[in-house]
């Protein structure tokens, strides 16, 4: 077996095991993940990274953007879709144009379409670093779908950009025709890609029993998606998002999908693989980039990425204070619009895409000539999303000095455990009504048994609302689970007892899993 694979493995396994060590504190995984990536690479006997940047986009990020879009709302992305596509795309172009205007006068003899790949490069916020940013901070939701839509579209826009000015550089000029029609052609493709897979998978859901199967053919869904999607000269990460928003959308408004805890358990573990991977591998290409750098090169290099740094927060503190001035209303008047205005500018770090896309620069030109600056473009890179995601951890600081509210969702799904629970009794009183027009009516043990739980739960959480001590609820939860704990032993006695075969501890166990983890959703609501 090839040894590079072997030492990418075995490399890959203990980046999971530092991320399994740093998430345990509650840390941040990005940055230490990226200093054992520098770490290993360093090393005479470290492995080599893998560079072709095609391959990873369709193995790791188009996974990785898949599993994030899974777990977004359509209802909630479509309520500020204003907002999400002026920073994806009106964000995306200002950005690259502004970081192509300050690299070109910086580098007196790199060509503005050059330039502008390194800005059509950076321009994308990084999805996972965005989330994970924004969850610890404890962002209104209005200001985490702003975010969570931003980072899964301007993917497809920064990297649609970066065509364009490949495409530039190459021919020495673009024609806004040039430009239309690749931006047409790149979002028509990937939108129609999207959608036709999303249906063809929710067609799947809705109509297929087997959850296993229908499970298995969402995990491989992202490659095709993206795969077609590139071939027809589209957006290969807007297919991707689309597919998975549509998917989502599918899977939550089935009522008999059983496979839909299932699907999202799984995802949630391949997106956690796919992540550390990811910057595991970003961390691996710093010291390589840096190394290919020309002596003359590398003096300047930090002031070249603290001047692109700054051009790329100013950029984006400006369009967006500019997009809220317009509508301070939406953000609940002017004082809290500058607020949300200061949180939204500071959210845009950059991650393993934007260090992939650069790697899509070819070497050489048509022309023959050498693309150029092509190692000082792709050393920035990676030195500014290292940068971006050093200042990641202080948007949660931020948001607590500026006093940002949290939406009060712990009483809205208070409200609305009621009102299903409600829901339940009102279908058991129209059972129970057509029974007995049927003249076979349901025995009082039988109604008891259905109504009496659910009446007791919700008299539960009505008792735990009206008062401001939650000490009660917590004992509650607690009892509750030790006693799903003393089930858990019960069945593990009478397993090692030879009381019951496995394959009946199994179905006992599957059963108190369901309850466990309903009981783990509770105490983290």
């Amino acid at each position: 077996m090839n040894q590079d694979f072997l030492g990418i493995v075995g490399a890959a396994g203990l980046a999971l095991v530092l991320s399994l060590l740093v998430r345990s504190r509650g840390w941040s995984t990005a940055l230490p993940l990226i200093a054992l990536g520098a770490a290993v690479d360093i090393l005479p006997f470290g492995p080599d990274a893998p560079l072709d940047p095609k391959l990873i986009l369709i193995a790791i990020l188009a996974p990785l953007v898949f599993g994030e879009a899974l777990g977004a709302s359509i209802r909630d992305l479509s309520s500020v879709r204003r907002p999400i596509f002026a920073l994806a795309i009106g964000l995306v172009i200002v950005t690259s144009l502004a970081i192509g205007w300050a690299a070109s006068l910086i580098l007196p003899g790199l060509p503005f379409a050059a330039a502008c790949a390194l800005g059509a490069v950076l321009a994308p916020t990084d999805a996972v670093a965005v989330a994970a940013s924004a969850k610890r901070a404890g962002l209104p939701r209005r200001i985490v779908s702003v975010l969570e839509g931003e980072s899964l579209v301007n993917d497809a826009s920064g990297l649609t950009l970066l065509r364009v000015a490949l495409l530039a550089v190459a021919a020495g000029t673009v024609t806004f025709g040039q430009v239309a029609g690749i931006l047409a052609l790149s979002v028509i493709s990937g939108l129609a890609v999207g959608i036709a897979f999303g249906v063809v998978f929710v067609f799947a859901v809705r109509r297929f029993p087997d959850t296993v199967a229908v499970n298995s053919l969402v995990i491989v869904a992202p490659i095709p998606v993206y795969f077609l999607a590139e071939e027809l000269h589209g957006s290969g990460i807007l297919a991707v998002v689309v597919t998975a928003l549509i998917v989502a959308s599918g899977m939550h408004r089935t009522v008999g999908f059983r496979g839909r805890m299932q699907a999202l358990t799984v995802w949630k573990h391949i997106t956690y693989i796919l992540q550390t991977f990811a910057f595991f591998i970003v961390g691996m290409e710093i010291p390589r980039v840096i190394h290919l750098l020309e002596p003359s090169q590398i003096q300047p290099l930090l002031v070249i990425t603290a001047i692109i740094v700054a051009v790329l927060i100013g950029a984006r503190f400006l369009f967006i204070g500019a997009m809220v001035a317009t509508r301070p209303h939406e953000w609940g008047g002017r004082s809290m619009a500058w607020k949300s205005a200061t949180i939204l500018s500071w959210a845009g770090a950059r991650g393993p895409i934007s260090g992939l896309a650069v790697f899509t620069v070819p070497l050489v030109l048509d022309s023959g000539d050498n693309f150029p600056d092509r190692n000082l473009l792709i050393a920035v890179t990676f030195l500014v999303i290292l940068v971006t995601l050093i200042l990641a951890p202080t948007l949660a600081p931020l948001a607590r000095k500026l006093n940002i509210p949290d939406d009060d969702e712990k009483e809205m799904e208070r409200v609305a455990r009621v009102a299903v629970m409600r829901a339940a009794l009102e279908r058991l009183d129209a059972l129970v009504e057509d029974c007995e027009r049927a003249g076979d009516p349901l025995p009082q043990s039988v109604i008891s048994a259905l109504r009496v739980p659910v009446q007791e739960d919700i008299a539960r959480v009505v008792a735990v609302d009206s008062t401001d001590d939650t000490t009660d609820e917590l004992r509650l939860r607690a009892l509750q689970r030790e006693m799903l704990h003393a089930e858990q032993e019960e069945i593990v006695r009478m397993r090692e007892d030879g009381e019951i075969p496995d394959t009946v501890s199994r179905r006992l166990q599957s059963d108190l899993d369901v309850r466990l983890q309903a009981a783990r959703n509770r105490r983290n609501g």
